[in-house]
């Protein structure tokens, strides 16, 4: 790479391409970063000077500078320096024909949830309907096929603790 490679003018090219979708996606950048740089660049680019080869561009120098040229907090001056210093080191690496995308992450391959085993011994259960009311019919659902006296106890002392005392009619 020389350093006609990495002009102003090539750089502005660069800048320039950033709006085009099949470019950013061509080189890896993601649309948004792209934005953000691309205006952040232009935003200085005529504060770049013409002669001087990107590698040796101060950005912080650069971007000092649009303070005297415009109005702009601290705080936008740190997003300006970040996104001019990432445009110029993107332009930088595709100048040299190096990848400038985000490197893709190890992406672990989705599997699909273990189900549990059908054994033997899992229990058969069914629903057990009892006409309570002559308009109510209470549903015992899961009860097993098995079920024992002892479980039938319990069940009937859990149901027998939400019982009501009967009215006096």
């Amino acid at each position: 790479m020389s350093d006609t490679d990495i002009t102003k003018s090539k750089f502005e090219e660069f800048i320039f391409n950033l709006s085009d979708v099949d470019f950013t996606n061509k080189v890896g950048i993601n649309k948004k970063t792209a934005d953000n740089i691309r205006q952040s660049a232009n935003k200085v680019m005529d504060i770049i000077p013409d002669d001087t080869p990107a590698t040796e561009w101060n950005i912080d120098d650069i971007v000092e500078s649009l303070l005297l040229i415009d109005d702009i907090s601290d705080s936008a001056v740190k997003g300006y320096k970040s996104r001019v210093k990432s445009a110029v080191k993107k332009f930088i690496a595709y100048s040299n024909g190096k990848p400038i995308g985000s490197k893709p992450r190890d992406v672990k391959p989705k599997t699909k949830p273990t189900e549990p085993e059908v054994t033997a011994e899992q229990v058969k259960t069914f629903e057990l309907p009892i006409p309570l009311r002559s308009s109510l019919i209470l549903n015992i659902a899961n009860l097993p096929t098995d079920l024992t006296e002892e479980e039938a106890e319990r069940v009937c002392r859990i149901i027998k603790s939400y019982a009501v005392p009967a009215r006096a009619e």
